[in-house]
Protein backbone atom coordinates (compact mmCIF):
# COMPACT_ATOMS: atom_id res chain seq x y z
CA UNK A 1 0.00 0.00 0.00
CA UNK A 2 2.62 2.36 -0.36
CA UNK A 3 3.13 3.18 3.81
CA UNK A 4 2.92 1.53 7.08
CA UNK A 5 -0.09 0.94 9.40
CA UNK A 6 -0.88 -0.17 12.95
CA UNK A 7 -2.17 -3.91 12.64
CA UNK A 8 -2.49 -3.91 16.26
CA UNK A 9 -1.63 -2.29 19.56
CA UNK A 10 -1.36 -3.03 23.59
CA UNK A 11 -0.70 0.10 25.84
CA UNK A 12 -0.15 -0.70 29.39
CA UNK A 13 0.97 1.66 32.01
CA UNK A 14 1.79 1.45 35.17
CA UNK A 15 1.60 3.94 37.98
CA UNK A 16 -1.50 5.00 36.62
CA UNK A 17 -3.95 2.86 39.27
CA UNK A 18 -3.33 0.58 42.03
CA UNK A 19 -2.20 -1.88 39.18
CA UNK A 20 -1.36 -1.75 36.04
CA UNK A 21 -3.56 0.02 33.26
CA UNK A 22 -4.05 -1.37 29.69
CA UNK A 23 -5.20 2.24 27.42
CA UNK A 24 -7.76 -0.16 25.33
CA UNK A 25 -8.96 2.98 23.77
CA UNK A 26 -5.95 4.83 22.83
CA UNK A 27 -4.86 1.04 21.13
CA UNK A 28 -8.00 1.15 19.79
CA UNK A 29 -7.63 4.28 18.12
CA UNK A 30 -4.24 3.57 16.68
CA UNK A 31 -5.45 0.17 15.19
CA UNK A 32 -5.60 0.35 10.95
CA UNK A 33 -4.21 3.86 11.37
CA UNK A 34 -1.27 4.66 9.14
CA UNK A 35 2.18 4.65 11.37
CA UNK A 36 2.95 8.31 11.53
CA UNK A 37 3.17 11.30 13.70
CA UNK A 38 -0.16 12.49 12.88
CA UNK A 39 -1.90 9.30 13.46
CA UNK A 40 0.45 9.60 17.08
CA UNK A 41 -1.42 12.68 17.67
CA UNK A 42 -4.41 12.00 17.36
CA UNK A 43 -4.18 9.55 20.04
CA UNK A 44 -2.72 11.44 22.79
CA UNK A 45 -5.90 13.56 23.42
CA UNK A 46 -7.73 9.47 23.88
CA UNK A 47 -4.91 8.68 26.23
CA UNK A 48 -4.82 11.89 28.08
CA UNK A 49 -8.92 11.26 28.32
CA UNK A 50 -8.11 7.92 28.97
CA UNK A 51 -5.99 8.20 31.82
CA UNK A 52 -6.96 11.18 33.26
CA UNK A 53 -6.38 11.34 37.23
CA UNK A 54 -7.79 13.65 39.65
CA UNK A 55 -6.17 16.00 41.12
CA UNK A 56 -6.50 14.71 45.01
CA UNK A 57 -5.13 10.81 43.08
CA UNK A 58 -2.61 8.91 45.94
CA UNK A 59 0.86 9.75 45.09
CA UNK A 60 0.10 12.69 43.66
CA UNK A 61 1.45 14.53 40.54
CA UNK A 62 -1.32 13.33 38.32
CA UNK A 63 -0.97 16.11 35.53
CA UNK A 64 2.82 15.38 35.41
CA UNK A 65 1.79 11.17 35.32
CA UNK A 66 -0.19 11.99 32.57
CA UNK A 67 2.26 13.76 30.64
CA UNK A 68 4.93 11.09 31.26
CA UNK A 69 2.27 8.15 29.86
CA UNK A 70 1.85 10.10 26.58
CA UNK A 71 5.67 10.69 26.44
CA UNK A 72 6.08 7.52 26.56
CA UNK A 73 3.90 6.55 24.11
CA UNK A 74 5.97 9.09 21.83
CA UNK A 75 9.39 7.44 22.93
CA UNK A 76 8.15 4.43 21.45
CA UNK A 77 6.68 5.69 18.19
CA UNK A 78 10.16 7.18 18.09
CA UNK A 79 12.22 4.13 18.82
CA UNK A 80 10.09 2.09 16.80
CA UNK A 81 10.47 4.43 13.86
CA UNK A 82 14.33 4.40 14.38
CA UNK A 83 14.34 0.88 14.39
CA UNK A 84 12.22 0.14 11.55
CA UNK A 85 14.13 2.87 9.18
CA UNK A 86 17.58 1.05 10.40
CA UNK A 87 16.10 -2.25 9.28
CA UNK A 88 15.12 -0.80 6.12
CA UNK A 89 18.64 0.40 5.49
CA UNK A 90 19.67 -2.91 5.66
CA UNK A 91 17.55 -4.51 3.43
CA UNK A 92 14.80 -2.77 2.37
CA UNK A 93 13.14 -5.75 -0.06
CA UNK A 94 10.81 -3.30 -1.87
CA UNK A 95 9.27 -2.42 1.62
CA UNK A 96 7.90 1.39 1.94
CA UNK A 97 9.71 3.54 3.55
CA UNK A 98 9.89 4.08 7.41
CA UNK A 99 7.97 7.86 8.14
CA UNK A 100 10.38 10.80 8.66
CA UNK A 101 11.20 12.11 12.22
CA UNK A 102 12.22 15.55 12.90
CA UNK A 103 15.55 16.08 14.08
CA UNK A 104 15.05 17.74 17.18
CA UNK A 105 12.75 13.98 17.72
CA UNK A 106 15.52 11.94 17.36
CA UNK A 107 16.91 12.46 21.11
CA UNK A 108 13.63 10.86 22.53
CA UNK A 109 15.02 7.38 21.43
CA UNK A 110 17.97 8.17 23.74
CA UNK A 111 18.52 5.87 26.99
CA UNK A 112 19.62 8.55 29.52
CA UNK A 113 20.09 6.28 32.41
CA UNK A 114 22.55 3.72 30.25
CA UNK A 115 24.21 6.13 28.20
CA UNK A 116 27.88 7.01 28.93
CA UNK A 117 28.24 9.81 30.98
CA UNK A 118 31.50 11.94 31.23
CA UNK A 119 33.17 11.65 34.60
CA UNK A 120 33.42 14.98 36.60
CA UNK A 121 35.90 15.93 39.26
CA UNK A 122 36.35 19.11 41.01
CA UNK A 123 39.00 20.53 43.30
CA UNK A 124 38.49 22.92 46.86
CA UNK A 125 41.59 24.39 48.06
CA UNK A 126 41.73 25.48 51.45
CA UNK A 127 44.62 27.74 52.54
CA UNK A 128 45.99 26.87 56.08
CA UNK A 129 44.98 28.92 59.37
CA UNK A 130 46.16 28.53 62.58
CA UNK A 131 44.31 26.79 65.17
CA UNK A 132 42.85 30.16 66.63
CA UNK A 133 41.29 30.86 63.61
CA UNK A 134 39.30 27.67 63.04
CA UNK A 135 36.02 28.95 64.25
CA UNK A 136 33.99 30.31 61.29
CA UNK A 137 36.18 28.91 58.93
CA UNK A 138 36.26 25.80 56.54
CA UNK A 139 38.44 23.38 57.73
CA UNK A 140 38.51 20.16 56.25
CA UNK A 141 38.94 16.71 58.59
CA UNK A 142 41.45 14.47 57.90
CA UNK A 143 39.92 12.39 55.89
CA UNK A 144 38.23 14.51 53.43
CA UNK A 145 39.82 14.04 50.38
CA UNK A 146 39.55 10.36 50.47
CA UNK A 147 35.86 10.62 50.99
CA UNK A 148 34.78 13.13 48.28
CA UNK A 149 37.35 11.05 45.85
CA UNK A 150 35.58 7.68 46.82
CA UNK A 151 38.53 6.08 48.16
CA UNK A 152 37.86 5.70 51.88
CA UNK A 153 37.61 2.31 52.98
CA UNK A 154 35.13 1.87 55.78
CA UNK A 155 35.10 -0.96 58.03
Amino acid sequence: SGSWKVDSCVLSYGGMAPTTVSAVNTADSLKDQPWSFESLQSSFTVLRKELSLPEEVPGGQSEYRMSLAVSFLFKSYVTITNELAQYLSESSRGLPAAPLLAPADLSAADNFLTADKPTSQSQQHFTARSSSDAVGSSIPHKNAELQVSGETKYT
